[in-house]
């Protein structure tokens, strides 16, 4: 039990009488022994810390310690009594071995305490009893190099830094700055050492900018902190944590510098807004200046000013300016706020002395719209010395010469609207004073003054075009520049103003002297030129273009009456002619492209205007005369080639207009050696139709024939385009497809019968022969009653090595080559029974049942040969043959072919074997005449009746995408894919937009539907091109909306795609038969033949029918785009391709496609336009 400390000392001498004793020292050290053992001492040690309790304990441990009776040392040297800074209680002895640790001061400097030195705890080192303890102790003194060194080494250390906070740092920086000047940082030290700022950021002042608070109007701390001026934010510039200078530690002695002095000095940090983005650049170094000086000048450009004077008048900075003719160069092109609230560059401002400012008002110049810098106080007289000396080195003007007499004409024109006479004579005097400012000679003194006054005159409206005499009344004033001027010219146009006319008045009473000065400025000084014929184009121009917005408004008789001004008036104007310069409608043509030297073309000069001369006055584009005596004329002249087909691409327009061309004037061209044809050498020379040429419409036959026969020299595409010219001049023989006859043999030996085939053939056998008596002259033969039975017996074999060879027939000659690759082979076997010979390879068999198979059988079922083969007939036997045999009949009463409903709907199929299945291939297009033209044997289905058999809309719009890609052809990357020639082969107009509209509930499905219809058609269009994607089957698909597809009917068993998707589709061109197809068609350069690449095909599709909405692109789209977009590095890497097409016109059924290669390419021309915020692109127009 413990008597309670509330007893005073006398009260406890009167307890002691009735047996009150005092605690022996044993027990008082057998207490404290156990009570240091315990939590609650620990707590007490440092977090619940009471000074005086400690040091009364202090007090009676000691006296223990000092005990001259009993040795109470060692259990106290054994006990936890030292407190440290790391949160550990310390003994003195550990078995027998003593403990050491440190004192929290050097010579009175606190250390950090994060240094992790065992050193006492500042707090209980602090009370004067517990030191006498701790110094009973033995506590070791660190040395201050051995402390600076710990600290330096944790500011070298990044992993060491980041750990800081502002309270170590500023431990660190105040230890170091208090061992001043025993030791200093170094050079290399300052590099390493950090602070924070008020972001609690940390900064490294040596290398970037920190801000003391700083003294005066501009120091860091009142600029850089609110309030700031409306409308303006500083930039995000340190300024030194508070934390930093709160209590500032006081210097050691020999220490001359302050805190703030020695943070300034040693750490680097700034008391002054820094000028450059750099600390003290060289001055041939190129400058740039800080984001904070910027700030600076436009919110406080008066007090820069005045700072910027004041800092000039020190010698040793005004040194540094003159030494620093980068930054001088840098500070002129500064801007300041001016007087017309305008910021100009220091160099073209005016320094606001009080003779200018009178000047002004000499000459009605308001110094509201003058470029006088805006100071924040009048100028002062002792100051003007000072203030001229800075204008000088900037460049600021101060004297009455040419750049302020610009100025003074540009502060009138800018205020005057109303013209008296005494304000166009300050005007005139003006021009006066200018045109004698330019120095006379040939020097460069002149030119570069002549050049800033006409440059002035350019880019401001300071040239007065209503001037009036003493006696003239006011006017509206009317300023222009100088480009709006000619000298001498004709009154009355309103597109330029003559300023002889103009001013003729006023010249007229000056003195002579004073007239001709005027004229000089005008005519020499600023060199305004008299009218030109350019003018008078320009002036035409103008007035043609008014004339053609106009004629969108026209009535009837407004119509008649141009129209009969320029038949009947010369109206038209061109002035390079050496003849005359002025026109009718019916001397002049439209197009330079073939035109001669006597004819007048008008596109070059009025390009812009053919909606008027062309659509309106009806100005000729190019007779078909003139182009028929110019295909004439090439017989008795030598004329390149390409000039010669520009005339058939001419001849193709005239055709186009002018459906009833003439026979005659194609006689008398077919009769002339205008044909450009192509040798076997390679030389091209042009050739009447006595010429043994051909046409190449059938690309395999013509590789076959390159090397024995001549070609027209047209590619394949252009001689589809030229049909029409080909038709006309009666060439049509010449096809390839006409002229050629194809013939096949096979060993029987060698072949094995498709039973699948054979069988599918049989068992549709009566719709064959319904398609057979259909398209006869409909009387019953013995043929049409034993067809049935014939087609029943049919065999079909694949064979490995069907021999092809063709032969050209021309005339009396004909040249036989063999085919590369053969085809299919039909022959009469025993019993006249029909066997067809198919190739064995997949891809050729595949190729072959696509197109020659379905025209074969049906020149069998027409009896008749396979060149003249009714196309109709074809479509039907193909979509036959495709169908499953339920669906037969159906397909027959939709062409209309009788009695089909008499075949069952619900027979059997015959078994499939797995050499028939044709899950993962594309369905196959069909033949055309030759074999090569791309086209699909799905019958041109109507749009009506597409949405009548599908099941959903979402289905009809699938079928149609895929009918239409099946009568697509992958077209020259110069022409378009043009669905009008499609559209027509419809079975009726699709052209309503929305007739194959769908909706879902959610948009983002709708969206991945679409995107599937889009792929869908890509799909069918690229498996529609023979040859050139050898393995393309529904592997190559790999898009993860593709199962949408599988809809439509003939892709049920279409399923998702769980692979890597490298893109929509892919595909890898190891044989480059692709790529040589884009080579022919215009995508890629020749120089890409040796390539093999990968291809990445991506869709984007809309449903729109506008080419230049914008679709999206993803961020891993985008950068695949560009990495693909880099050139190969290694001579073994394979390059890949990113080819994006566009699909669109879905919903009204007329659907299209334009394809981009190399996007990065087209993104860098603005063909793409790139929209990084919302990831969308949009094709240029036109494009």
């Amino acid at each position: 039990m413990y008597l309670s400390s509330g007893y005073e000392p006398q009260d406890l001498d009167i307890l002691s009488q009735y047996g009150l004793t005092y605690m022996p020292n044993w027990a008082i050290i057998s207490r404290l022994e156990a009570f240091t053992k315990t939590g609650d001492w620990r707590t007490r040690s440092f977090e619940d810390r009471d000074e005086d309790w400690h040091s009364r304990l202090a007090r009676l441990i000691l006296k223990l310690w000092n005990d001259t009776q009993n040795d109470w040392k060692t259990a106290i040297r054994g006990m936890h009594l030292i407190p440290l800074v790391s949160g550990d209680l310390k003994q003195a002895i550990i078995n027998g071995k003593k403990c050491d640790f440190y004192d929290n001061l050097i010579e009175g400097i606190p250390i950090p305490r994060d240094l992790d030195f065992p050193m006492l705890l500042p707090a209980a080192a602090a009370s004067p009893d517990c030191r006498k303890l701790y110094e009973v102790f033995g506590p070791k003194s660190l040395a201050v190099q051995q402390v600076r060194e710990k600290i330096i080494s944790m500011y070298k250390d990044p992993a060491e830094v980041a750990k800081l906070d502002v309270v170590k740092s500023r431990n660190h920086l105040t230890f170091l700055y208090r061992i001043e000047p025993k030791d200093f940082i170094n050079k290399d030290e300052q590099e390493i050492m950090v602070v924070f700022d008020q972001k609690l950021r940390i900064k490294h002042p040596k290398q970037e900018y920190v801000y003391l608070p700083g003294d005066g109007a501009v120091a860091p701390g009142k600029i850089l902190n609110p309030p700031f001026p409306e409308g303006l934010e500083p930039p995000d510039v340190s300024l030194l944590h508070p934390a930093y200078l709160e209590d500032p530690p006081s210097p050691s002695a020999g220490n001359e510098k302050s805190w703030t002095q020695w943070l300034y000095n040693i750490i680097y940090c700034e008391e002054k807004i820094q000028l450059f983005s750099v600390r003290d650049p060289p001055a041939e170094a190129d400058k740039t200046y800080s984001q904070e000086y910027q700030y600076l000048v436009r919110a406080w450009p008066g007090l820069t000013l005045h700072r910027l004077m004041l800092n000039f008048q020190k010698p040793e900075v005004k040194k540094q300016w003159i030494d620093d003719k980068k930054g001088s160069a840098l500070m002129r092109r500064m801007e300041f706020l001016c007087t017309d609230a305008v910021r100009h560059p220091l160099e073209e401002t005016l320094l606001p002395l009080p003779k200018l400012l009178e000047r002004c008002k000499d000459f009605f110049a308001s110094v509201e719209s003058m470029p006088f810098l805006k100071l924040d106080e009048p100028m002062k007289d002792d100051d003007i010395p000072a203030w001229l000396a800075i204008a000088d080195h900037c460049g600021i003007g101060t004297e009455d010469d040419t750049k302020f007499t610009l100025a003074m004409l540009g502060s009138i024109s800018k205020t005057v609207t109303e013209m008296t006479s005494d304000i166009s004579k300050a005007v005139t005097d003006l021009y006066l004073k200018l045109e004698s400012e330019v120095p006379v000679g040939s020097s460069s003194a002149p030119i570069a003054v002549q050049t800033q006054i006409t440059n002035f005159f350019v880019d401001n409206k300071c040239i007065l075009c209503t001037p009036l005499g003493s006696s003239d009344v006011k006017t509206t004033a009317l300023w222009v520049n100088r480009l709006a001027c000619l000298w001498t010219a004709p009154d009355g146009i309103s597109f330029y103003n003559p300023l002889r006319s103009l001013w003729s008045p006023v010249m007229e009473r000056m003195e002579p002297g004073d007239s001709g000065k005027l004229e000089s400025f005008f005519r020499q000084t600023l060199a305004i030129r008299d009218i030109t014929q350019h003018d008078v184009v320009m002036v035409v121009k103008k007035l043609y273009t008014i004339l053609q917005q106009q004629t969108e408004n026209f009535n009837e008789s407004n119509t008649l009456i141009v129209k009969r001004a320029f038949r009947d008036s010369s109206l038209i104007y061109l002035p390079h002619q050496a003849t005359k310069k002025w026109y009718k409608v019916s001397e002049c043509i439209w197009s330079n492209e073939g035109a001669n030297q006597d004819e007048i073309s008008l596109e070059p000069l009025y390009s812009d205007l053919s909606l008027l001369f062309v659509s309106f006055l009806d100005v000729p584009k190019m007779s078909a005369s003139l182009i028929y005596q110019r295909l004439l004329n090439v017989e008795n002249t030598v004329q390149p080639i390409p000039e010669i087909k520009k005339l058939f691409w001419s001849l193709l327009d005239s055709l186009t207009a002018n459906k009833g061309s003439s026979s005659v004037f194609a006689d008398k061209i077919r009769i002339c050696r205008v044909f450009p044809v192509k040798l076997p050498s390679g030389e091209v020379q042009p050739m009447s139709v006595l010429g043994d040429f051909c046409i190449n419409d059938r690309p395999v036959y013509a590789a076959a024939l390159q090397d024995k026969v001549n070609f027209l020299d047209f590619s394949v595409e252009e001689v589809h385009r030229l049909e029409p010219v080909i038709a006309w001049l009666r060439l049509t023989g010449r096809y390839l497809s006409k002229s050629v006859t194809e013939k096949t043999s096979v060993d029987e030996s060698q072949g094995v019968e498709d039973s699948a085939l054979t069988e599918d053939i049989s068992g549709k056998a009566a719709a064959f022969a319904m398609i057979a008596s259909h398209f006869s002259d409909g009387q019953p033969t013995i043929r049409s009653y034993t067809l049935p039975n014939t087609i029943r017996k049919v065999k079909v074999f694949r064979h490995p090595e069907i021999q092809s060879s063709i032969t050209w027939y021309h005339e009396f000659k004909a040249i036989t080559a063999p085919l590369a690759r053969s085809g299919m082979h039909f022959q009469l076997a025993l019993f006249s029974k029909w066997q067809f010979y198919i190739p064995q390879d997949d891809e050729d068999r595949d190729f072959c049942m696509a197109t020659e198979f379905p025209r074969l059988l049906a020149a069998q079922l027409l009896d008749c040969p396979v060149r003249d083969v009714n196309s109709e007939a074809v479509m039907i036997v193909a979509s036959v043959i495709r169908a499953k045999l339920s669906n037969v009949g159906r397909i027959l009463q939709h062409y209309g072919i009788s009695e089909a409903g008499a075949l069952s709907n619900h027979a059997p199929e015959p078994p499939r074997t797995p050499e028939r299945r044709r899950d993962n291939a594309a369905p196959s297009p069909s033949p055309s005449p030759a074999h090569t033209v791309i086209r699909s044997p799905v019958p041109a289905v109507s749009a009506a009746q597409v949405i009548r058999d599908a099941t959903t809309p979402y289905q009809a719009l699938l079928i149609q995408a895929v009918n239409v890609a099946r009568i697509s052809t992958f077209l020259h990357k110069n022409s378009v894919f043009d669905m009008t020639a499609i559209s027509q082969s419809l079975a009726e107009s699709t052209a309503r937009s929305g007739l194959f509209r769908f909706y879902v509930g959610d948009q983002t499905e709708w969206q991945r539907m679409v995107g599937a219809a889009g792929e869908l058609y890509v799909f069918e269009l690229l498996s529609t091109i023979p040859n050139a994607l050898p393995g393309w089957s529904r592997d190559n698909w790999q898009s993860t909306v593709r199962h949408h597809a599988s809809i439509h009917p003939d892709y049920n068993s279409l399923g998702s795609w769980y692979g890597t998707e490298q893109g929509d589709l892919f595909f890898d061109d190891v044989t480059g038969t692709f790529t040589s197809y884009l080579i022919e068609k215009g995508y890629l350069e020749k120089s890409w033949r040796k390539e093999r690449p990968e291809y990445y095909i991506e869709v984007k599709t809309t449903t729109s029918g506008r080419l230049d909405t914008p679709f999206y692109m993803s961020k891993h789209q985008y950068a695949r785009m560009q990495s693909f977009g880099e050139s190969v590095t290694t001579a073994t890497q394979r390059r890949k391709v990113y080819i994006l097409f566009r699909i669109h016109g879905l919903e009204s059924g007329q659907v299209g496609v334009r394809i981009y290669i190399d996007l990065e390419a087209l993104r860098k021309t603005g063909d793409l336009v790139f929209e990084a915020q919302s990831w969308t692109v949009t094709p240029r127009a036109g494009y």
